[in-house]
């Protein structure tokens, strides 16, 4: 009979004349794979006719079987990392604290990892969300018990400066770049006076650790109003400075180290020179304002802020007498008040434009 060899079809024919029937022939595409191993399953003919691989004939391509987490199409199904052992399950890393200790398996570059929780701020629930190994956070001197240990501001870093504090917003005493270095001369011995009056946070912290009396942030309701607390504090009396100095491990200025000071140690009735200029000191506005916002008009090379202006500043005198310095916010002050000189000795009552400022002495 005779053979006219022709391509070899999936027909149940030898078309190539070669006795052999429906062999090397060209499969026809069943599915696009997406990975090399993948792309040999073609459609098997068997019978003269089409029909896609069975599992025993894909289970013999190399690679094939079983999905596993290594960025392949394992078992040729069209999807990457589908159907792997343990995959989205919750899985612990025992090397990690608190809730960073705990996640889901997942396949990331390749690999079946543990993908753990991330860091979240801390709360007192007994949970540590900060997945440093504790409840809470370092202690913060703010009133609040951060490191829920049942104890508000920790001692001793949240202890006066006298004491041996070393938070920096709770002990003024080590945070170098609040406290400014006045050069003695013309027998004042050299001090540290800090650069702006006292705060409303900074009296407040005093109160959370239960060294300064309520009283005067409830008489000026600045309690309850954290948005008031870069201004200066008022409504003190000599008795809450008192407290205040205390527990900090401050002192008052006398009159003739603040003169020195605000004379810019040279004399001046203001630290900007001898004649008075409104544009550089908070007088007379009706307002107070966050403290150094009259920067220009700043003492001591530009970092003692507010020395005129703002609010009155109480201190000592040299002969003992309690007054104030400075002038203040207060419609009717003048700028010849709050001259640098001048004393105010007869009206040292507590009010709401009246404040304070502490210095270091020897030793600082």
């Amino acid at each position: 009979m005779y053979c006219e060899s022709q391509a070899e079809r999936c027909d149940g024919i030898d078309n190539d004349c070669d006795f052999n029937i429906d062999e090397e022939i060209t499969p026809i595409d069943s599915v696009v794979y997406q990975h090399s191993f993948c792309t040999g399953i073609k459609q098997v003919c068997e019978n003269g006719a089409w029909r896609e691989a069975n599992q025993d004939e894909l289970s013999r391509i190399p690679g094939y079987g079983i999905e596993i987490c290594d960025g392949v199409d394992n078992d040729c199904d069209g999807n990457v990392d589908d159907d792997v052992l343990n995959l989205n399950q919750n899985c612990t890393d025992e090397a990690k604290l608190g809730i960073c200790r705990q996640g889901v398996y997942q396949c990331q570059q390749g690999q079946l990892i543990c993908a753990t929780n991330t860091p979240q701020g801390d709360v007192c629930n007994g949970v540590d969300e900060s997945c440093d190994g504790i409840d809470g956070i370092s202690e913060q001197c703010n009133g609040i018990d951060d490191n829920c240990d049942g104890i508000v501001d920790n001692y001793p870093i949240c202890a006066p400066c006298s004491q041996g504090g070393t938070y920096p917003e709770y002990c003024p005493g080590v945070t170098t770049n609040e406290w400014v270095t006045v050069l003695g001369g013309n027998g004042i011995a050299t001090f540290k006076m800090f650069k702006t009056e006292v705060t409303i946070q900074m009296y407040k912290n005093c109160v959370n650790a239960g060294g300064c009396s309520i009283d005067p942030l409830n008489t000026c309701s600045f309690a309850g109003r954290d948005d008031l607390n870069a201004y200066p504090m008022a409504c003190v009396n000599f008795d809450h400075i008192n407290q205040y100095t205390a527990w900090s491990g401050t002192i008052l200025p006398n009159d003739l180290e603040w003169e020195f000071a605000a004379g810019n140690r040279n004399g001046y009735n203001y630290p900007w020179g001898w004649d008075y200029n409104a544009s550089l000191a908070n007088i007379s506005t009706g307002a107070p304002t966050i403290p150094c916002t009259y920067a220009q008009g700043n003492s001591i090379d530009g970092q003692i802020c507010d020395l005129i202006g703002n609010v009155w500043e109480f201190m000592i005198s040299s002969y003992g007498a309690y007054i104030r310095k400075g002038g203040s916010f207060y419609i009717g002050n003048t700028g010849y008040a709050a001259r640098a000189s001048n004393d105010v000795s007869d009206d040292i009552a507590s009010s709401s434009n009246r404040g304070f400022r502490v210095i270091l002495r020897s030793g600082f």
